[in-house]
């Protein structure tokens, strides 16, 4: 899997919460034995650590030379595929556009529409 973009604000603290990921990659529970490991391609201008099962990063100096930065998640040597972020680190996230929240979309449920009923034009 190719690293997936982040944006950190250089003055932020970010906690980010993970869970395991079945095979349709929707999120399920880990176990409760899993023990989540990080390795962080830049110790010197990020701090990444993991505290149980959420990461937490914050910049250490600024500007940062090394964006992006890898920041990788894994269960160390178990069964699980890890999970990449390419961190850039940022001093401003103002909005430059609209988009879609992912996160927020929800589902209902409705009957099942009939076929398309056709009029036909009106005659003279």
């Amino acid at each position: 899997m190719a690293a997936i973009p982040y944006e950190l604000k250089n003055d932020s603290i970010d906690t980010i919460p993970f869970v395991g990921s079945d095979a349709a990659n929707d999120p399920v529970p880990l176990d409760p034995s899993t023990v989540l490991t990080v390795t962080n391609g830049d110790a010197a201008e990020l701090s990444a650590v993991m505290n149980g099962n959420n990461l937490v990063m914050n910049c250490l100096v600024w500007p940062v030379a090394g964006n992006p930065i890898s920041v990788i998640v894994d269960d160390g040597s178990g069964p699980l595929n890890s999970f990449e972020y390419a961190v850039t680190v940022v001093a401003d996230l103002t909005p430059i556009a609209v988009m879609p929240d992912a996160t927020a979309i929800t589902h209902a449920a409705q009957p099942v529409p009939g076929p398309a009923v056709v009029t036909p034009p009106a005659g003279p």
